[in-house]
């Protein structure tokens, strides 16, 4: 019907940065934690570091299957209890998030691109390193110093410190740094959405909403202009209903 763009526009006004298809905030930290471990590896094949990258997410999913199957929010627990994988990995369903809270510092670049760039990075280095590290006769304006490509280094993440054996003990839950750190960022990148608003202002009574609709009786809370999209979205969304109905009675 074309409404598509409508409804992720008014979605990326109110909650952007999600999306439905994402299912716990701790993916936030546990995909950027593994890619940040794959930057300092040696490997410079951005094909094996992106395949090395699915199976990590496999064994977080397997770890947090196995210490409780009734946890919600597993990507791939059902899959896994079968044997199986998911075909689209946790990092393709929080990478945009990732670029819009500031956690990826890469600016607009895709997962493709940045897993490219940081191979290239590290050959780079790598040759920098071993050219000034030549003992011979060279010319003086071939010579690197020994350090060199030691710094100067981008940094593509921007997390909360974490232990190197973050896997070992892996939970569901954000743990107190981390969700400090997220809200944070949310609230710096996004400060004027309903989002923002609400880890600003902690209004933890949103938990008890049922559904948009419901969040009419908390909306006096919330700032003029997000009141407005507000009840502009929910017309829209009560329109659409309509038009549904309407064309499910037809077909």
């Amino acid at each position: 019907l074309g409404i598509a763009p409508v409804r992720d526009g008014f979605a990326n006004m109110f909650f952007p940065g999600t999306s439905t298809i994402q299912t716990r905030a701790k993916y936030f930290m546990i995909v950027p934690y593994a890619l940040k471990d794959l930057e300092r590896s040696k490997e410079t094949n951005p094909n094996v570091l992106r395949r090395t990258l699915d199976a990590i997410e496999r064994e977080c999913g397997e770890r947090l299957l196995s210490q409780n199957r009734n946890e919600t929010g597993i990507i791939g627990g059902r899959s896994l209890l079968r044997g199986q994988w998911v075909k689209r990995a946790p990092v393709e369903v929080y990478w945009n998030g990732f670029r819009q809270y500031r956690i990826f510092t890469g600016g607009n670049l895709t997962l493709t691109e940045y897993l490219r760039t940081s191979c290239a990075l590290k050959n780079r280095k790598a040759t920098l390193k071993k050219l000034g590290n030549r003992n011979d006769n060279a010319e003086e304006n071939e010579c690197d110093d020994k350090d060199a490509g030691s710094n100067g280094s981008f940094q593509f993440w921007n997390l909360p410190p974490y232990s190197a054996d973050w896997k070992t003990d892996l939970e569901m839950k954000l743990n107190t740094v981390e969700a400090d750190f997220l809200k944070k960022q949310i609230i710096a990148t996004f400060p004027d959405t309903m989002l923002g608003f609400i880890l600003k202002e902690n209004l933890t009574q949103v938990l008890e909403c049922e559904n948009f609709d419901s969040l009419a009786d908390l909306i006096d809370l919330f700032p003029e202009h997000i009141q407005a999209d507000y009840w502009l979205a929910l017309q829209f969304s009560h329109f659409l209903y309509i038009i549904r109905t309407a064309y499910n009675i037809i077909t």
